[in-house]
């Protein structure tokens, strides 16, 4: 069976990895995608890793009928959807390392969940639909910041 990509301007300096059919809840992928979109690949798994640990929970926007914590509204610890996307991005770290790109300063681009199909499940559980989500995750190299000063100061002169 053959997959399309989510996302269209792929280019040179880029990495991507997806995970198809993953059994989490689309809903919890998303706010976790709403968390990490824009980070660093190294602090966003530092910051899922503490989601697993239940110290800081996930702030959930679109859908928010979570608990409120304290100092951050309403949240949770998604923690089973949080493990597989640090799969996700530990996958999209190699395969950037085998292009070339430097880890060290990684930035995710684009991190996208689509729903996927709704299969019954087995056994006593079944008539009730099984959850699972396609997740792609898009990261790019991102400029030093002692880089960015130096241009900067180059523009200036």
């Amino acid at each position: 069976m053959k997959f399309g990509y989510a996302f269209k301007d792929y280019g040179a300096n880029m990495a991507r990895a997806i995970g198809r059919d993953l059994t989490i809840s689309s809903r919890q992928s998303l706010e976790v995608a709403n968390m990490i979109r824009g980070m660093k690949v190294q602090n966003a798994i530092k910051n899922l890793e503490d989601v697993t640990k239940m110290i800081r929970p996930v702030k959930y926007r679109v859908r928010n009928s979570a608990p409120h914590k304290s100092g951050y509204g309403p949240a949770k610890y998604p923690i089973s959807c949080a493990t597989q996307i640090i799969k996700i991005l530990k996958q999209v770290q190699a395969n950037a390392q085998v292009k070339g790109l430097n880890t060290s300063n990684l930035e995710i681009i684009a991190i996208i969940t689509n729903k996927a199909s709704t299969p019954y499940r087995y056994g006593r559980k079944r008539r009730i639909k099984a959850k699972s989500t396609h997740v792609e995750i898009i990261v790019a190299e991102g400029k030093d910041k002692k880089e960015t000063k130096k241009e900067r100061v180059v523009k200036k002169k």
